[in-house]
């Protein structure tokens, strides 16, 4: 029986991983993520950008490289494949891998269209392969125990949410760069950030992380929304300020904010859900971190937290598909389903910010 934690035995056959997409976060996250895991071997990477690939080599060592991800899909077997591609091409990319047979772990966001998601979604039931999403927090122990709180019906019916990122990365959503990753080997590119025409901005690049954590925690759809955004003098969403409803009735405000400052890196990351028997508290503020249920009755269930509890874990979601491809079938923390409903979400919250008006959501099913 796999533990919580899925932290069994694996064979001795090392996963074998591939990496569609070899840009800066992979560079900084995927692919040392991979080499400190016992049981898991980074076999090849693909990225066009061949100065990317000769820094990365140069780093890490010889690994098998490719500027096409058919060549590699096609050239070399795989275990699982980490989609880091820029953001509009995480389908496709997806779609490839799936079809040669591996598990697939997408960098967010899932898609950045509705029906795509679906198929990836339903590719990966007909293949009977995990399709997951790259969400840090989703797969961290703070995560798994709020969801075991909820689990528990403290909360009762869920009526209203409220939910709010912030991080420092104004700098990367105006077409500056991102000051954050100055010293690292591969620098986050523009054309995936900071154009409108490519997926940039804070809803595709950022609010998905809040999204993610949230949909998980919170089983329900959503169903209509109605949003202002504010631009970026790249054109592209700064700030999110998004009013919903769910699936089941319950009302719900979202803000994403790029402007936290850079000299003191940290995240805002709250949610809070208000229910017919008590509320749910989660914030994940480097520091202050708490995850609490107050219920009407006067019961509060807080979790024990230790420092540093909420620190982003990038690692986390590499060491899941590692996982996977070994067999140990512990929950899927950020599942498919997560990555359709938050692009679901940003797909009306783009089309609510143009048309000034409430806008449903693609229907899911």
């Amino acid at each position: 029986m796999p533990s919580q934690n899925g932290t069994e035995a694996r064979t001795t056959k090392p996963a074998r991983i591939g990496i569609i997409g070899a840009g800066w976060w992979a560079a900084v996250n995927h692919i040392p993520s991979l080499m400190a895991i016992d049981g898991a071997e980074l076999v090849a990477i693909c990225s066009p950008d061949a100065s990317a690939i000769s820094k990365i080599q140069s780093e890490f060592g010889a690994i098998d490289a490719f500027d096409d991800h058919e060549d590699m899909l096609n050239s070399v077997d795989l275990d699982g494949v980490i989609v880091s591609s820029p953001h509009q091409f995480h389908y496709q990319h997806a779609v490839a891998a799936l079809e040669a047979g591996c598990h697939v772990l997408v960098e967010k966001p899932f898609t950045t269209d509705v029906s795509e998601a679906k198929n990836l979604l339903l590719l990966g039931e007909e293949k009977d392969l995990t399709v997951s999403l790259s969400h840090g927090w989703n797969y961290m122990p703070i995560a798994r125990d709020a969801l075991e709180l909820i689990r528990k019906g403290h909360i009762g019916e869920v009526q209203h949410v409220a939910l709010q990122l912030a991080s420092p990365t104004s700098d990367l959503f105006s077409g500056k760069g991102l000051i954050l990753a100055k010293d690292d080997l591969v620098q986050p590119q523009n054309s995936t950030w900071a154009d409108p025409s490519r997926a940039g901005g804070y809803g595709w690049g950022q609010l998905t992380h809040l999204l993610g954590l949230f949909f998980k925690l919170v089983d329900e759809d959503p169903a209509d929304v109605f949003a202002f955004t504010s631009q970026s003098e790249a054109g592209v969403d700064y700030y999110n300020a998004v009013c919903m409803h769910l699936g089941n009735g319950a009302s719900g405000t979202v803000s994403g904010s790029s402007n936290m400052p850079s000299a003191n890196p940290r995240f805002q990351v709250d949610i809070k859900v208000f229910g017919s028997k008590g509320n749910f508290l989660m914030d994940l503020e480097s520091g202050r971190e708490r995850v609490v249920v107050e219920t009407m009755s006067g019961e509060e269930h807080a979790l024990d937290l230790p420092a540093g509890a909420g620190d982003y874990d990038g690692a986390s979601p590499v060491r899941h598909l590692v996982d996977t491809c070994h067999g140990i079938q512990d929950e899927d923390m950020a599942p498919a389903i997560v990555g359709l409903r938050s692009i679901a979400f940003l797909d009306a919250m783009y089309r609510s910010a143009a048309s000034g008006s409430v806008e449903p959501v693609t229907a899911l099913s």
